[in-house]
Order: C-alpha cells, then structure tokens, then sequence
C-alpha cells in the first residue's frame, strides 16, 4: 500500500517547524526524524496525516557534547552517531553499547533518538535508556519550552506527554559520581528483533559499595518500569554481595502487572523479566576490565 495523500513541509529552523505545528491537531500534522516507525506505519494507513512536517533539514537539532559535566544529545541525533563515538565509547559506554542492539545497521542510520522516544514502543531500548540514567528531556512550543524528567514522559503504550504542538529537541542527563557501573540484558527471538524482554541496572558506588541504584525493566507490555524496591534493596549493600536484592528481585518480577501475547504468557514473561535483571546486575559488578556482554 501507499501513504493517503498529505501536505509536505520540510522547515529549516526550530521556529518555522514550530510555526507549522501551531494549532496543530494529534491527527492532523506529523513530524518526521528517522521515519523507521512512522513511514510503514503510513504506507499501512494506520497513520493518516494531513500535513508532515520532514525535520531533517532543520539546523541544531542533532550532535552530542557535554558541557559542565552535563551530557546533551540533539533529538534528531542518528543511532548509529550514538553507537560510533569514540567520547561516548570511553565515558558514557552504555548509550553505544545499548543503541547497537536497535534493529539492524540500516535501521541505525536513519533512527533518531528523538523519534523513538516520542514513538515510545514499550519494546524499544531508548525509552529505557531514558529512564535508566534518568534524563531530562527538553519540548519546545511556539508556547514556549519546558522540560520533562523521563520517569514522568512515558504515558503508556505509544503514549508519551508531548503535546501536538510540541516538538522534542534534546535530551540532557549527568552521570553519578563519584564512580558508577552499567548492566544490560535484552532477550529476543533473534538479533535485531525487539526485546521480549530487557533490564539496564546502573550502580553508584564509594569505595566497593553500592550507594545508589538505578533499575528499569521492558518486557511487561506497557511502558518501561522504574523497580523502586530493587533500587532501595541494592543501596547500602557490597557490590560484590551476589546475593543482595535476590529475594526481592524474584518477588518484584513475580509481581509485575505483564501483558501476555503471542510470544510470552504472563508467567514466561515475569520470570524472563526477573532472570534479566539478575544478568543486568552481575553484569554491572563485573571488574571494569571485562568486556560486557548484552545478549
């Protein structure tokens, strides 16, 4: 099948894409990043806009830097820009490791990490991403700006709180201190494939103890999950206690609210939610010399 028929508007600044979005409705006008979500979803007419709205020429909205210890990545920002940097590679490993398991190498080069958050795919790995080193997240309106925290963007399944007048234009985070380390585990059918299931664990740790953790779960059928009673388990405890946070791990994923389909029962799907965070986190107390692993 082929698109319904739609205005095309491709804007140069943030301004006059903003302009074309004023007034805009949810149905009536769509933006276009990487377009791996939407232009299927349009040639399937399960998405009918009236106008679209091509960001790729528009100026500032891509790049990475870090400034005051503050980590800025624009929202028209490819995957495949994330996965090769060599300054991420060697401070913020996570994001390039991570973003290498988004679909395929064709994919990654026209993805963005502003159009996966927005599509918000509970399956998807920026979302988690997002939340895991809990970003700050910037929308910018002919209204005016404002910046969400990514524990309060996600709404639901392909739901976030971007208005539709909105556009998202960069994602900020900082990185713990004084020392931190990362897991992440997805599963799926096979590579490429969206995650069946998948944890992201980020500890904080003073002198071989975890101060502070970060533990976020996809798998569930809805949008990524912050696991609060892991977190406050894993403070406090050695980082090479294997033992700590087991029970409540097991107990946690035992009773996650899951959403079964064709692929997982709901038993399947908590346990396999529970056995990822657990490989997340030893993967996390691995020695800083050990190549992780993410699969």
């Amino acid at each position: 099948m082929k698109p319904a028929t739609f205005d095309y508007h491709a804007p140069t600044t943030v301004d006059e894409a903003l302009t074309l979005l004023q007034g805009a409705d949810d149905a009536d006008a769509k933006l276009l990043a990487g377009g791996q979500s939407l232009v299927p979803a349009m040639n399937l007419r399960m998405a009918r806009p009236a106008v679209l709205i091509d960001l790729n020429r528009v100026a500032g909205l891509e790049g990475i830097r870090c400034d005051g210890g503050e980590w800025r990545i624009g929202a028209m920002t490819r995957h495949s820009t994330i996965e090769d940097s060599p300054e991420l590679a060697d401070q913020v490993p996570v994001l390039p490791a991570v973003v290498a398991q988004i679909g395929y190498r064709p994919i990654r080069n026209r993805g963005t990490i502003g159009g996966s958050l927005c599509h918000a795919d509970p399956s998807a790995e920026w979302p988690l991403l997002a939340r895991l080193l809990r970003m700050d997240i910037d929308l910018q309106s002919a209204r005016g700006s404002r910046t969400v925290a990514a524990d309060e963007f996600f709404e639901g399944v392909f739901t976030t709180v971007v208005e539709p007048d909105e556009l998202l234009t960069a994602v900020r985070f900082r990185l713990p201190t004084p020392a931190w380390r990362w897991g992440f585990m997805e599963f799926a059918r096979k590579a490429g494939d969206f995650a069946l299931a998948a944890a992201g664990v980020l500890l904080t740790v003073d002198d071989a103890t975890i101060t502070s953790a970060s533990v976020v779960v996809t798998g569930t059928g809805g949008e990524p999950l912050r696991l609060d009673a892991v977190e406050a388990a894993l403070a406090g405890t050695a980082l090479d206690d294997e033992a700590a946070a087991r029970d409540v791990i097991a107990e946690t994923a035992n009773g996650l609210d899951v959403v079964a389909d064709l692929h997982a029962p709901e038993a399947y799907r908590r346990r396999l939610v529970g056995v990822q965070v657990e490989r997340a986190l030893a993967q996390a107390r691995r020695p800083a010399t050990e190549e992780p692993r993410t699969r």
